[in-house]
């Protein structure tokens, strides 16, 4: 069966029996259970397992107890307890969007606890708050044993298949690093989606699989050498066919033996991922350079293949690391290899920008919405807060806007109002109810994006599906007032205080990366820098490339039919060239670090300053940027004037090449820049502060 067919039948079948199990036991708001699922559905697989399941269930608990609490200690304190609600709210959002783990944790929790004051009446708020978390919390676990039980989903499974794909396509991209730029860009941009995936399977894995038995911390260990190895691929592929085009051997007698080696290694990991044979490892490899005809090489042209083979020296070496704890997980004998710990620790992405600005705008919506509901009094109440504060997470400052859900909510109520007229007064038997319930969910699981699924099947509300049923089509249609006053709050607040306009969004973006660049950049060039600069050096690190990211999704969300100079492909490609030049720059500053003892780059660049890329970079946003595209002629009139011969004693071999190594990385961060101003020519982006009004 199709993967998203055996979806839409268990996330229907979860729904059908929240109605089914809370109609035989006599429960009231079987609708918060059934809702909760669809909730919860929305924003991930079917593959949930039981540990995500009891966080869930802790974050409404938690929800549920703040609430009680607040209503408890301010009974008649309405202004306290909305002030107090009010940021509560607002944190609890915030740490929804921060978290890079399961959203429904806190949407749960902050809409337990907002339904915990009951509109205002205290009067049985315990009673009500009870009920209203023991049917969320019963969603939440029909969702998960559903999840479980039928058809489980065996994320182990994923996690090799990622391995054995990334080994895959690091060879392919190895085999084409003297190939065009086009056919490495090709094949890089796919090994980046790769390691992505590779290092999202660690979230879930479990400590055996089927073939393989490893543990988490032992998976870590691995990815942790992938990463490590695509690093080196990058510096090995980037701007560097000319390299290959010479014949390296002439220089480095034993080059075709590494090349031949490195190759071998690549194949016989993915085969052993597959099959589960262990991997014959090479020794050490020692290059062996021809230092007679490397002298009549121009400095430049030393530092290119001196550096490249040492970069493959470097990769036969990691490959053969990650042979041997292949090798060893294989093994019956106990793991020996040393294990690191994820360099991901932090759960949270903290302070993204875009994230503080939206948690700003969800603090708006609740008090717009609390104000409305004050002042006005619409049918629903206090529901529309609700509502209105908890859809904000989808669309501040996504790509979702509050007119698409309007649109999605009217398909939805059309197609509910038919079933409230057509069919329900039809139903009888408790299972002709749960066939409907089922159909009902089907259609949106099946037919609509799941990440939209909740905008229609949230109609399901206005059916007031009870044991007794009462039809009041009066009542029916107030309700869909409440659905259609909170989302034109949205709509209003989708646009102030901040504008949501993709191609805003992308400007913003844009200026935002430079000035990381430029940060990491200025880092680069100061050993001792101040407290506040190290910090907003190790903020832009930690965001630079996130913002590429946020780039890619809001330029294929830009209207390119209103800015007809410019291509929609070459926009995206624009970012492509960004997310390559991010990469390396990260790559630079810690090899910045690694080398900043190194006596030769110290007075090279006492002597020529690195000044100039972090002016470019400084300016480029302000002004056209002018890239000197004779930079490598630069470079090597500076080594000519500086370097001493290869020869000398002045520095050991050793010092020589580790200067050429952090001279080369410094050159391909020119040139991944100078390769990001040639995809922005052809582009306008001036043309994006244009108004459609």
């Amino acid at each position: 069966m199709q993967s998203k067919l055996k979806y839409a039948i268990k996330a229907s079948l979860s729904v059908a029996l929240a109605f089914i199990i809370a109609f035989s036991e006599g429960l009231n708001q079987a609708t918060t259970a059934a809702i909760t699922i669809i909730l919860i559905a929305s924003m991930g697989s079917m593959g949930d397992s039981l540990m995500k399941g009891w966080m869930r269930i802790v974050g409404t608990v938690v929800g549920a107890t703040l609430g009680l609490i607040l209503v408890s200690n301010f009974p008649q304190s309405r202004e306290i307890y909305l002030i107090i609600a009010s940021i509560v709210v607002t944190i609890a959002l915030y740490l929804a969007r921060a978290y890079k783990g399961d959203l429904a944790v806190f949407l749960l929790g902050t809409i337990t606890f907002l339904f915990m004051f009951q509109g205002g009446n205290v009067e049985n708020a315990f009673m009500y708050g009870v009920e209203k978390t023991f049917m969320t919390i019963l969603g939440i676990i029909i969702y998960t044993l559903v999840g479980v039980l039928l058809w489980p989903v065996s994320i182990v499974d994923n996690s090799v298949n990622s391995a054995i794909d990334t080994t895959n396509l690091e060879l392919e991209l190895y085999k084409l690093k003297d190939s065009t730029k086009d056919e490495k860009s090709s094949a890089y941009q796919k090994l980046l989606d790769s390691e992505a995936k590779l290092s999202s399977a660690i979230v879930d894995i479990t400590e055996t699989s089927k073939d393989i038995s490893f543990s988490k911390n032992e998976y870590y260990s691995i990815v942790h050498d992938y990463k490590n190895i695509n690093k080196l691929l990058t510096l090995l592929i980037i701007n560097s066919t000319d390299v290959y085009s010479t014949d390296i051997s002439k220089y480095i007698k034993n080059f075709n033996d590494l090349n031949k080696e490195i190759e071998t290694l690549f194949e016989d990991i993915s085969l052993s991922w597959s099959r589960q044979n262990s991997i014959n490892i090479p020794n050490q490899f020692n290059l062996i350079y021809n230092d007679e005809e490397i002298q009549k090489l121009t400095p430049l042209k030393q530092a290119s293949i001196v550096t490249t083979t040492q970069y493959m020296q470097k990769l036969h070496a990691l490959l053969s690391i990650l042979a041997n704890k292949i090798n060893s997980i294989l093994s019956p004998q106990p793991t020996s290899f040393k294990l690191i710990k994820s360099s991901n620790s932090s759960i949270f992405h903290w302070f993204d920008i875009e994230d503080l600005k939206g948690a700003l705008v969800t603090f708006i919506i609740f008090w717009v919405s609390v104000l409305l509901w004050i002042e006005i009094n619409p049918p629903g109440g206090f529901i529309i807060v609700i509502l209105a504060t908890a859809l904000s997470v989808m669309t501040t400052f996504t790509p979702f806007k509050p007119s698409t859900l309007m649109i999605l909510f009217s398909f939805g109520f059309i197609f509910a109002t038919l079933m409230y007229v057509f069919v329900l007064p039809n139903l009888h038997y408790g299972w002709e109810l749960g066939l409907f319930v089922f159909f009902y969910a089907f259609v949106g699981f099946y037919f609509i994006n799941p990440k939209i699924t909740p905008l229609f099947l949230l109609s399901i509300a206005t059916l007031f599906l009870y044991n007794e049923m009462n039809y009041n089509f009066n009542f029916f249609i107030l309700f869909l007032f409440i659905f259609y006053l909170f989302l034109s709050i949205l709509l209003v607040l989708y646009y102030i205080p901040f504008s949501t306009k993709p191609e805003y969004i992308f400007l913003l973006l844009r200026e935002r990366f430079f000035k990381f660049a430029t940060q990491i950049v200025a880092s680069s060039n100061t050993i001792n820098q101040s407290y506040l600069n190290r910090l907003f050096t190790n903020y832009s690190k930690l965001h630079l490339m996130s913002t590429v990211k946020k780039m890619q999704l809001w330029a294929s969300k830009i209207d390119t039919n209103y800015f007809t100079d410019i291509e929609k492909e070459e926009l995206l490609n624009y970012t492509k060239e960004l997310e390559i030049f991010a990469y390396i720059l990260q790559i630079m500053s810690i090899n910045t670090k690694k080398l900043e003892h190194n006596p030769i780059s110290k007075n090279y660049f006492l002597k020529y300053t690195a000044s100039s890329l972090y002016e470019i970079l400084n300016s480029y946003t302000k002004e056209q940027m002018k890239i000197d595209k004779n930079i490598e002629h630069t470079i090597e009139e500076r080594l000519k004037e500086f370097l001493p011969p290869l020869s000398s004693k002045k520095y050991t071999k050793d010092e020589i090449i580790k200067f050429y190594e952090h001279i080369s990385i410094r050159k391909d961060v020119w040139m991944a820049l100078l390769d990001v101003q040639k995809s922005e020519k052809g582009l306008n982006l001036e043309s994006l502060k244009n108004t459609k009004f």
